[in-house]
C-alpha cells in the first residue's frame, strides 16, 4: 500500500484512522496501518514545537519533548495509541540514534528498561534509571524529518532512511561532569574577578548554570593551564585518559570542600552492585552518564554500550571490559569520593585520607607484611620508600602513573621494570604494597576488581592468599 506524505494526510485522518482500528482490531492489514501512522506521529511530534534537542553524544541526540505543547490531535493520537506515554504528565526525552544499527537501539531499550526495573525492585531510593515508555524502528516519510535529524548530525541513509527512538523519562538537571566542573570554578573567584572584570563573580556565576560540561571544561583549562584536545563526547581510550588525569589535576582543590554528600556514593556503589549481580554492566559509567536531578538524587543514563552477561561465567567476567573504548563502572566513583562529605560505612577512602606521605600506611617490613595478610591481621603503616632496593625514581613514577590514571596493570609493570625483578618471593609483596598505595589515593575499587580478575588466573597458592587477605582488608 502506497504511503502518503503525512503532511498531505492530516492529523484528523490519522486519529480516525486508529479509531476505526480499534473496531477492525483483528484486521492484520488495518493494525500493519495503525504502526505505521504511530510511526508518522512520531515524526510529526520530532517536527513539533513541543521538541527540542537538549543533548547529544556518540551514540545519539536527545530531543525533550512537552506532550502538553503537542497539537491537541496529535496529543490525541498519542493517547489511543500510547496512553502511557502521554498520561505520564511530564517531560519526556526521546533518544534518537545517531547512526541507524539496526536494532541496537532495542538491546539498548531492554537493558535499560531491565535496570529501571531492578532498581525499582530494590532497597536503593537516592539513585534510579530512566523510565523507558516505548522503542521504535521506524522508516522516516518526510524529507523535512530528514532535513531537521541530519542538521542534529543522525545520520540517514537515503536509500533506506530508518531512525531508532527510545522514549523515556526526561531528567531535569545535569550531569556530574558539567556539575563538578561548576563546582570548581565557584571556589576560584580571585581568578574569575582577574579574569572577568566586566562581568564580575557574581554575574559570571549565574552564566555558569547554561554552560555544558565542554564549555566549562574549557574555562577552568584556561585558568589552570591544562592543554586538552578532546571533547566529552568522545568515548576513545585517549579522550578517557585526558579526563582522567584533568579531574586528578583539579580534584586536591575540591577535596574536603564537602561538595557531595556520601549517602549518595553509597547508594550509587549500591546501585551497580544490583546491576552486577543480575549480569549487567553499563560498561560507559563516566561521569556525563550520571545526572543529577532537581531533587538532589542521581540517574544513571546511556545504556548503549552495556552488556548482559552470565554473572556466573568466570570467562564472560573476564570479558566484559575487553574493548578499548569501556570505561570501568567504578571509575566515576573513585573521582567523587574524595569530594564528597557525610558518615558511611566500609569506604576506604576516609581510611587513606590520614595518609600524607607516598605509601605511607604500611609500617612494617615485606615479611611482615607478608605473613599479617596470610593470617588476615590488619596492617600498620610503613613508607614504601623505606624498602632499600627502589629507587627515588621508581617511587616518583609510581605517583606519576596513579595521577595519569594508568592502568594498574601498566603501574606494576612499569614500577617493575624501573626497580628491577628482585627476588620473586618478595615480588608478590611489593606488589601488594603497590597496589595498597593505588588503592590510598582513591581507586580502592579499582584495586578490588583486580584482585578478583587476577584470582580468575593465578595458580601460585602463596599469590592467591596474598590477594585474598588484600581483598579482605580492602572491603
Amino acid at each position: 500500500m502506497a504511503v502518503k506524505k503525512l503532511s498531505e494526510v492530516g492529523l484528523s485522518a490519522i486519529g480516525d484512522t486508529i479509531g476505526n482500528n480499534e473496531e477492525q482490531n483483528n484486521n492484520q492489514e488495518i493494525s500493519e496501518i495503525s504502526q505505521e501512522i504511530i510511526d508518522g506521529c512520531l515524526e510529526l511530534a520530532i517536527r513539533s514545537e513541543a521538541a527540542e534537542m537538549v543533548n547529544y553524544g556518540n551514540n545519539g541526540v536527545i530531543f525533550k519533548l512537552s506532550p502538553e505543547d503537542l497539537p491537541e490531535d496529535l496529543k490525541e493520537v498519542f493517547l489511543q495509541a500510547l496512553p502511557d506515554f502521554i498520561e505520564n504528565g511530564q517531560e519526556s526525552a526521546f533518544k534518537i540514534l545517531k547512526l541507524y544499527t539496526n536494532g541496537k537501539g532495542l538491546v539498548e531499550y531492554n537493558l535499560q528498561a531491565e535496570a529501571y526495573q531492578l532498581l525499582t525492585e530494590s532497597e536503593v531510593s537516592e539513585v534510579s534509571v530512566p523510565q523507558p515508555f516505548f522503542y521504535r524502528d521506524l522508516e522516516i516519510k518526510d524529507q523535512e524529518t530528514i532535513d531537521l535529524l541530519q542538521q542534529c548530525a543522525v545520520d540517514i541513509d537515503d536509500k533506506e532512511p530508518r531512525i531508532e527512538i527510545l522514549a523515556m523519562d526526561f531528567v531535569d538537571g545535569c550531569d556530574l561532569a558539567a556539575w563538578v566542573y561548576r563546582q570548581y570554578l565557584i571556589t576560584r573567584k580571585n581568578e574569575i574577578e582577574l579574569a572577568y572584570p566586566d562581568i564580575g563573580y557574581e554575574n559570571f556565576i549565574v552564566t555558569l548554570e547554561q554552560k555544558g560540561a565542554d564549555e566549562l571544561m574549557e574555562i577552568i583549562c584556561r585558568f589552570i593551564g591544562f592543554k586538552h584536545k578532546y571533547r566529552h563526547n568522545d568515548d576513545s581510550p585517549e579522550a578517557h585518559k585526558e579526563r582522567m588525569a584533568f579531574m586528578n589535576k583539579i580534584k586536591p582543590d575540591l577535596v574536603y570542600r564537602n561538595l557531595f554528600d556520601k549517602k549518595l556514593i553509597s547508594e550509587l556503589i549500591a546501585a551497580i552492585s544490583v546491576f552486577h549481580r543480575a549480569g549487567i554492566y553499563h560498561r560507559d559509567l563516566h561521569l556525563r552518564n550520571i545526572m543529577l536531578d532537581q531533587e538532589g538524587k542521581l540517574k544513571i543514563v546511556d545504556f548503549g554500550s552495556a552488556i548482559k552477561i552470565d554473572p556466573n561465567n568466570d570467562l564472560d567476567l573476564r570479558r566484559v571490559y575487553q574493548s578499548d573504548n569501556c570505561y570501568p563502572d567504578n571509575v566515576s566513583i573513585e573521582l567523587l569520593r574524595p569530594i564528597s562529605k557525610g558518615p558511611e560505612q566500609k569506604i576506604f577512602i576516609e581510611r587513606m585520607d590520614k595518609a600524607q606521605a607516598l605509601g605511607q600506611y604500611i609500617d612494617e617490613p615485606r615479611e611482615s607484611i607478608r605473613r599479617r595478610l596470610l593470617a588476615g591481621e590488619p596492617l600498620t603503616r610503613y613508607p614504601l620508600n623505606r624498602y632499600q632496593e627502589i629507587s627515588k625514581k621508581a617511587i616518583d613514577n609510581l605517583d606519576e602513573g596513579i595521577r595519569l590514571g594508568k592502568t594498574i596493570q601498566e603501574i606494576i609493570k612499569e614500577f617493575e621494570e624501573i626497580r628491577g625483578k628482585g627476588q620473586e618471593e618478595s615480588r608478590f609483596s611489593l606488589a601488594v604494597a603497590v597496589l595498597l598505595e593505588i588503592a590510598r589515593q582513591g581507586r580502592a575499587d579499582e584495586v578490588i576488581d583486580f584482585c578478583n580478575n587476577e584470582l580468575l588466573t593465578i595458580e601460585d597458592s602463596n599469590q592467591r592468599m596474598l590477594y585474598r587477605g588484600l581483598l579482605e582488608y580492602l572491603q
